[in-house]
């Protein structure tokens, strides 16, 4: 049974639609009236993202259901890095967990449950550095007996951590990456060896990359729940950093209703479980992810919807 609960921390920019799709599912959470919300919107990075981020900003002024709301605004944009990075450490300051949504993500009514009781469950299991509340449409053994697994690879959709974890990251930690380190991160991930060089090149502004990576070198875990609890809405023109290819993160969202979970006691690396899980970051299902979302663009410009 869920204790005492770990703050929301979610972040906005200038996505009105989609923040008010996040904050609506947020409000049907079971356990939305005893769960402090903080906010944290970003200001505009230039003249014409003012008018959507003034529409952001004012709503959230307007955000109830929740035991407290806490809003924070900035006029002058930080960036998604920067923001999630100072935002969470700051909640930190005050909380020993902390759980973060950003403006783009659908939550099952039962995602703060899982997310607290997952939180009380490792909070002394050092080994286990992250929850997620999203995971792929994965199907376990008949005989698979848990409501979570636990991979190496975080995910930043979703998320939850503790104090203690958050404040021992390196987030220089690949400045100094070697060439071969980052081909050997290949093995968790076809896409990773591309995100590790993007980020350190600073083609996008990633916190996450950096957070995963510094979770797989010191073989940490991220717990998963095997129905996910997340389904990413965010794959549209105005996604700052989300992949347009989006296929593969299609997922089967979690209708049960449960409010209790039975959670593995320790860390067990399910074999078919690992081998689904990877799977999604092989180069034929990222091909095939790609070429769906391609031929899906170009079939829709050329025969639009008729209304």
């Amino acid at each position: 049974m869920v204790k005492s609960l770990a703050p929301v921390v979610l972040f906005a920019y200038k996505r009105l639609e989609s923040l008010q799709k996040t904050v609506d599912a947020l409000q049907k959470n079971f356990l939305a009236k005893e769960t402090e919300l903080i906010v944290f919107a970003d200001g505009p990075k230039n003249q014409s993202d003012k008018k959507k981020v003034a529409l952001v900003q004012n709503y959230i002024d307007k955000i109830d259901g929740f035991k407290n709301v806490t809003v924070k605004k900035y006029t002058v944009n930080r960036g998604l890095s920067k923001s999630i990075k100072a935002g969470v450490s700051e909640v930190l300051t005050s909380y020993k967990s902390v759980i973060v949504v950003e403006d783009d993500l659908l939550t099952t009514p039962n995602f703060l449950n899982f997310m607290n009781q997952a939180l009380q469950t490792y909070e002394y299991n050092e080994k286990i550095n992250s929850i997620s509340g999203y995971t792929f449409a994965l199907v376990p053994s008949y005989n698979y007996g848990y409501d979570n697994f636990f991979n190496l690879r975080a995910s930043s959709w979703g998320w939850a951590t503790w104090a203690n974890r958050w404040s021992s990251v390196n987030w220089e930690i690949l400045d100094c990456i070697s060439r071969s380190s980052i081909k050997e991160t290949k093995k968790f991930g076809t896409d990773f060896p591309s995100l590790i060089q993007k980020a350190k090149s600073r083609v996008v502004d990633s916190w996450a990359i950096a957070w995963f990576y510094f979770q797989l070198k010191n073989n940490l875990y991220t717990v998963y729940p095997i129905i996910s609890k997340v389904q990413n809405i965010g794959f549209d023109l105005d996604a700052t950093h989300t992949l347009k290819s989006e296929k593969r993160f299609k997922t089967k969202l979690d209708e049960s209703q449960s409010m209790n979970f039975n959670l593995c006691p320790d860390i067990i690396m399910d074999t078919n479980l690992q081998k689904q899980f990877k799977n999604n970051f092989s180069y034929s299902t990222r091909f095939k992810s790609l070429m769906f979302y391609y031929y899906k663009t170009v079939f829709n410009y050329i025969l639009p919807t008729r209304s």
